[in-house]
């Protein structure tokens, strides 16, 4: 049976549709709904479909700190890499999507340090769409945040992330005020960086900026 229809049959068994429900009742049978599906041996089956963003953020995070990715999750890695590609070798956001500077950026950062040359067939076509772009000065702000902890990016150069925000009422709504933001604001506050490696960023920039990355003026 689909997860799809286990679901519907799910719901149908839970709740009358004339119920009141408040929260507690809601939350109970979610987790009793994951528990319904979840296999003997504790796993759950299911299928994320998404553009490699997370697969090169967790590259790069690795990088940064010093964790070695092995042998086979490496392949794993520039396996999906390959497969998430559009047709014409770059990555969006999705596969319909058109290219994105953004994602294509951080896989083509990832895929170096994983040890991909430039000219290799997995990246020849990104190489040309960053410079053809004018390099990555104007990758969107999270781009230039994650640039900014390998040092190929200048902090004073990025949006500021206030932590200062949850301080705010609960009325003002922020995308500053999420949990994904917490880590990001901490970071952003003390302009944290790996520790400069200076023939990797040597490499790196030269191929992510049309101009020398000493020359550039981005305050």
């Amino acid at each position: 049976m689909s997860i799809k229809s286990d679901r519907a049959k799910f719901q149908q068994s839970m709740f009358d549709e004339n119920d009141i429900l408040n929260t507690h009742d809601v939350l109970d049978a979610g987790i009793r709904f994951l528990l319904s599906n979840q296999a003997a041996d504790g796993s759950w089956e299911g299928e994320v479909i998404w553009c490699p963003v997370l697969t090169a953020q967790y590259t790069i995070m690795c990088y940064i700190v010093g964790l070695c990715i092995h042998k086979k999750r490496r392949e794993a890695i520039l396996r999906q890499f390959q497969s998430t590609r559009l047709p014409n070798g770059l990555w969006g956001l999705h596969e319909k999507a058109e290219p994105s500077l953004f994602v294509t950026t951080l896989v083509y950062v990832s895929s170096r340090i994983l040890g991909i040359g430039k000219d290799e067939e997995l990246l020849i076509n990104a190489f040309e769409f960053i410079r053809n772009l004018g390099g990555v000065t104007s990758i969107p702000s999270w781009g230039k945040f994650w640039l900014s902890m390998l040092n190929l990016y200048k902090w004073n150069g990025c949006n500021p992330v206030l932590p200062e925000t949850w301080a705010l009422p609960k009325c003002f709504f922020s995308t500053l005020r999420t949990i994904i933001a917490i880590p990001e604001q901490s970071i952003w506050v003390w302009h944290i960086s790996m520790v400069k490696n200076f023939k990797f960023q040597f490499l790196l920039s030269s191929k992510l900026y049309v101009l020398s990355y000493m020359r550039l003026n981005i305050n």
